[in-house]
């Protein structure tokens, strides 16, 4: 076959060996073919040969220089220097370096340093080969980030699955992420319906003008993220669309730069926002990182779930308490002044309002009286309004529970309860039968609580009460 005839002579040879001098060329001819680097470097570290690979890799003027300035870039010999230890031992020896290559590249390389020895058995060089591990040491180190990303991120798992102190809780998962991620400082914010605002309680190495108490619940970055169930990474916030211009001036003066927010949620509810930031303009988020936080936010969303069903366990046994006690006080006596007073003042508790007020219809005189009031100046105890004109006295017309949590502007609000600095107010029927003769309503003052379903409910069954114990005093037949 002509194959064979071009690589055999006719004595059945190879063209290698069919050259007189092949076995002389055979060990250069090793060197300038192998992909591998070789070097051999003298008793003061100085390389006196360098193959074409080395050269390749590290440049053409490597002769005659420092193999440490060469392939390290230091001013004096490697820590763990392979050919040193070959010098020092007399033997090979084997080991994983980190260098440049001649554009300056950081490159991993695994070495293997041989001492030369003359015909005396004196060492007078040292052999080096060099081979690229850049590619492997890459992913071994991502695996190993990998398994300790894991590792914390089960170490945090446990944290938060093991109590139901919420504050415990939170203080470390946003301190975990924050380190996790790399991010500078960070921040985790938890829904309150009732103000319709995201509360953030939970603050970790956050700047002072960055410790916000809370945010809009629907508007800003953190407003887009709740809504639409998905993480962010903001590359620059002061260009983002959604960014709040009041937290400009901060975001200003501390150079936030990235931010990454990732929602708290229980299958499609939003409870909170998990919120990262990095204060450095060179730096962004990454997609890891991002992965990162919403494996995070999925575990606090757990931690918050059981800390609010405990929550509201517990709320549901305070308020049955509460109830005991209005019941308590209705049964105690016949006196239905003091009863009143008793029951306006455990409404407000019951449902954690700032007042309450009981309003009572006389029939005679087409009037609403407000003669039972928590937490209000004595001045409104005296005040009559005509029936259909507030609040209470549409609740009565229709014998139906209101709402009006924008009181200042309702058409249903009254002067004297507006300047008081009533906000809101919840208010239910106070019926006898199918009679509705009062009213019970309960206030927020000068904040943005909003009252909701939940607190009627509460209401009607004080309300319900509140009839028993009118019924008791025989103050109707």
């Amino acid at each position: 076959m002509s194959a064979n005839k071009s690589e055999t002579g006719s004595a059945g040879k190879t063209n290698l060996e069919a050259d007189p001098d092949w076995r002389k060329n055979l060990f250069a001819t090793i060197l300038a073919n192998t992909d591998d680097g070789v070097s051999v470097q003298d008793r003061n570290m100085r390389v006196i040969y360098a193959n074409a690979a080395q050269k390749r890799m590290l440049g053409d003027d490597l002769e005659g220089r420092y193999c440490y300035q060469v392939y390290e870039r230091r001013p004096e010999l490697c820590p763990d220097c392979p050919v040193e230890m070959a010098f020092n031992t007399g033997k090979p020896f084997r080991a994983t370096h980190f260098g440049f290559d001649k554009e300056g590249n950081q490159i991993a390389a695994e070495i293997v340093a041989t001492p030369i020895f003359d015909d005396h058995g004196e060492i007078v060089a040292g052999l080096e080969v060099v081979r690229l591990v850049t590619e492997q040491v890459k992913v071994q180190q991502q695996i190993v980030e990998k398994n300790h990303r894991l590792e914390k991120l089960a170490h945090i798992a446990r944290e938060i699955s093991s109590g139901l102190d919420l504050d415990k809780s939170f203080s470390r998962v946003v301190k975990n992420a924050v380190e996790m991620s790399g991010a500078d400082c960070g921040l985790v914010g938890v829904i309150n319906k009732q103000r319709q605002v995201i509360q953030i309680p939970y603050h970790y190495n956050m700047p002072p003008d960055l410790e916000i108490p809370e945010l809009p619940l629907h508007e800003g970055v953190a407003g887009r993220v709740l809504q639409t169930g998905k993480p962010t990474i903001v590359k620059d916030s002061a260009r983002d669309p959604d960014h709040l211009t009041f937290l400009e001036q901060a975001f200003e003066k501390y150079e936030v730069n990235s931010m990454l927010m990732a929602p708290v949620m229980v299958g499609d509810k939003p409870l909170g926002i998990l919120t990262l930031f990095i204060l450095d303009k060179k730096q962004v988020f990454s997609q890891d990182d991002l992965e990162t936080a919403m494996i995070i936010a999925d575990q606090a969303a757990v931690a918050l779930q059981n800390a609010l069903l405990f929550r509201e366990t517990s709320e549901r046994l305070r308020i049955q308490r509460e109830l005991n006690k209005v019941a308590i006080s209705i049964t105690s006596g016949l006196d239905l002044g003091k009863i009143l007073d008793q029951v306006v003042s455990q409404a407000a508790g019951i449902v954690k309002a700032d007042a309450a007020m009981i309003a009572l219809l006389d029939e005679e005189r087409e009037l609403i009286t407000f003669p039972y009031a928590y937490n209000l100046p004595a001045g409104l105890r005296r005040m009559t309004a005509p029936r259909g004109d507030s609040l209470a006295g549409a609740v009565i017309e229709k014998g139906e529970p209101r709402i009006v949590n924008d009181y200042a502007v309702s058409e249903l609000s009254r002067r004297e309860f507006v300047e008081e600095g009533i906000t809101a107010v919840a208010s239910v029927p106070l019926m006898m039968g199918d009679r509705c003769m009062g009213a019970i309503g309960v206030m927020a003052i000068g904040n943005s609580r909003i009252f909701t379903d939940e607190d009627i409910e509460i209401l009607s069954l004080v309300s319900r009460q509140a009839a028993v114990a009118v019924e008791n005093a025989g103050l109707y037949s």
